[in-house]
């Protein structure tokens, strides 16, 4: 339990004050329960408990003789409030330490092991006054008990002193601490290499099925291609190809635009079906970048009837008409990037749409824009 102030008993004024500075001052030295007692005009047994005492009016009563003397009229250079007669100790040997007045033989206090004694009524009104000289003498108990240079080296002394002795056994006691911190760390490397072989058979396997999605879209892109020249034969071919394609709805040119209108776009992702939505896809014709855009015109964001998701940028993720197309319908493609170019200066644009078509069928969820594909509608039975 943390260490604190406690007042045992009373006999004045402003007792929660004077406990504030013992707190603020006293505590944090002692590290340990500070406590108040009053015994106003009376000899006090020291106390060994563990705790540190504070007797306000007070003298140790193994001093069996002592004399009653009136305070100075300032200690501290502070004024004192009340001068009603205090304890001087006629000591045969010195007992614990004595904090006198400045400038006078008047003994404000004893500090004898974990008790202080006070030797006038410090407390009778509770007044700035006191409380200041209380401070003060606090202050000067903490320097006491403040380790001094040559404590600090008698005791790192005395404890060398020791770890010598215990040399061998130190030894010991650090080479199986060595032994044990490695053993740990060897473990900890074993199972990181198990989990690492676990990525890596899955890296593998995933590597696998996007080769047998290449090896797929390969032949689906020989299967549509064989266009070279922008022929009428050729453009009306061209355009019965790409009305022929799966989810293909329709298809328009406005200027040097070709504008493809699908059916609902699906990503099925671990055994979940999203409903991405219907896109218009804007194929540049003649080579303008972007070459390729895609704008959802039935699930732009969330889709329809959603909340707006706490986590989303308003500006940017919020708005994205597909996990991996900003909010100008600008895709990230990745690879496709360089591909796109080359099958719309051969005026394929059959293959070209197959492309987006598989794009816009797929998300990456290892990447942050995938991870978005769980704010789009999922399709229930």
């Amino acid at each position: 339990m943390k260490p604190a102030v406690k007042i045992m008993s009373w006999n004045g004024e402003n007792g929660n004050r004077f406990a504030e500075i013992a707190e603020e001052i006293l505590l944090p030295m002692v590290q340990k329960d500070v406590c108040f007692t009053v015994p106003h005009q009376s000899r006090e047994r020291l106390r060994t408990d563990g705790n540190f005492y504070i007797h306000i009016w007070s003298c140790f009563s193994g001093h069996h003789e002592y004399e009653l003397v009136t305070p100075p009229s300032k200690i501290y250079g502070f004024e004192v409030d009340c001068r009603d007669e205090a304890f001087r100790p006629k000591r045969k040997k010195e007992i614990g330490k004595v904090f006198l007045c400045p400038g006078t033989s008047y003994e404000v206090a004893e500090l004898i092991d974990n008790n202080l004694f006070i030797h006038h009524d410090i407390c009778h009104k509770g007044t700035l006054r006191e409380l200041a000289i209380f401070k003060q003498l606090l202050l000067e108990v903490t320097q006491e008990l403040r380790p001094s240079s040559e404590k600090i080296a008698a005791r790192l002394g005395s404890e060398l002193k020791e770890m010598r002795e215990k040399k061998e056994e130190t030894r010991g006691s650090f080479e199986a601490l060595y032994l044990a911190e490695l053993l740990k760390r060897t473990r900890e490397d074993e199972e990181a290499l198990i989990v690492n072989a676990r990525k890596v058979e899955k890296i593998k396997e995933e590597m696998a099925n996007l080769l047998a999605k290449r090896t797929a879209a390969i032949e689906q892109l020989e299967k549509y291609s064989g266009m070279s020249s922008l022929t009428d034969e050729a453009h009306s071919a061209e355009f019965d190809k790409l009305l022929a394609i799966p989810g293909v709805l329709g298809v328009q040119i406005e200027k040097d635009t070709l504008k493809v209108y699908t059916q609902l776009i699906r990503i099925v992702e671990d055994d979940v079906t999203y409903r991405i939505g219907r896109f218009r896809i804007e194929i540049s014709m003649i080579g303008k970048e972007p070459g390729l855009k895609f704008f959802n015109l039935t699930n732009k964001g969330r889709g329809p009837g959603y909340d707006r998701p706490r986590d989303f940028n308003a500006a940017s993720d919020y708005n994205r008409h597909h996990p991996h197309v900003n909010e100008e319908g600008v895709p990230c493609l990745g690879n496709l990037k360089e591909a796109i170019p080359r099958y719309v200066q051969a005026s394929q644009f059959s293959v070209v749409t197959i492309l987006a078509m598989q794009f816009l069928a797929t998300a990456n969820v290892e990447d942050k824009a995938g991870r978005g594909l769980k704010w789009w509608p999922k399709e229930t039975n």
